[in-house]
């Protein structure tokens, strides 16, 4: 297997990390996931944007090598050299390498990392499944992609462990996300996704879903949602690079329609936007 380290693509049997990257000692680091169909990379300067607002965010320096043209081309490499053209491109940066300490010195030099994991099929998933809801105890700037997903991580354990897919979270009854997705709700033929915020990843995949509804025709309200609302929800699903878009069964004890018309026409509109990508 080959992964990029740092600017260079090499074996990954010849990969070293230090012990005092901030991105262990601290979890110091932002992250993307980049969707690789039929060895096309899907929405990539969309996920380059993110990237850089969360390096912002986190007071991260990106290197001046580490242009829009050298990730695609490490990209291109990594595809190549694996032989991975259906695959999830994972890229991490942490903050780079430093003896602990809880102060940082300006303009570290970051530790870059890239590889490729195997697409996997969600022909199942489509169908339906369940999800547990939970109060949402992550940090309060979830809207940038960090590493420390320690909070989410926890939930969706447990939740698996009873037999749900995922878990969706609230505030104050408020829903926010899923643990590692965007959430949408379907009543009367409108689409309804929570707005964002502090609490809410800007999902490139919910941005990407909402441009289809336009496309479509479909009424969108942006407005958050009461957790006492599921119970008028003919639909929900959940959206997200690695899994696409999922129809949720049941949240807890609010069963919906799995897949309903209105989110089996949403993915139709995605797959069919895949198709034509593989055929550039």
């Amino acid at each position: 297997m080959y992964v990029y380290l740092n600017g260079k693509v090499m074996p990954k049997n010849q990969v070293t990390l230090s012990i005092d990257d901030r991105g262990f000692t601290f979890g110091e680091g932002i992250y993307e996931v980049v969707r690789v169909y039929g060895g096309k990379k899907f929405l990539l300067h969309e996920h380059m944007e993110r990237l850089r607002r969360s390096a912002v965010e986190m007071d991260i320096t990106l290197p001046e090598y580490f242009s829009s043209s050298h990730v695609e081309e490490a990209i291109d490499s990594l595809i190549e050299k694996n032989g991975l053209e259906e695959s999830y491109l994972y890229l991490q940066v942490t903050r780079g390498v430093q003896f602990r300490s809880h102060v940082y010195p300006e303009n570290m030099e970051p530790t870059i990392v890239m590889y490729l994991i195997g697409a996997k099929d969600w022909s199942l998933e489509r169908q339906g499944v369940p999800a547990a809801i939970e109060q949402d105890i992550r940090w309060q700037r979830s809207d940038v992609k960090s590493t420390m997903l320690m909070p989410g991580t926890l939930l969706k354990s447990r939740a698996a462990r009873e037999g749900c897919f995922e878990v969706i979270l609230e505030r104050d009854g408020i829903i926010t996300e899923g643990t590692s997705n965007n959430v949408f709700c379907v009543k009367d033929n409108v689409l309804i996704t929570p707005p964002l915020s502090n609490f809410i990843l800007p999902g490139i995949t919910r941005e990407f879903v909402l441009r289809l509804a336009k496309q479509l025709g479909i009424s969108v309200d942006e407005r958050p949602i009461h957790v006492s609302e599921l119970s008028e929800m003919q639909e929900v699903f959940i959206t997200a690079t690695g899994s696409e878009i999922i129809p949720l069964s049941r949240i807890g004890e609010y069963k919906f329609d799995a897949p309903g018309k209105l989110t089996a026409k949403i993915i139709s509109a995605f797959d069919d936007a895949i198709k034509d990508l593989r055929e550039t």
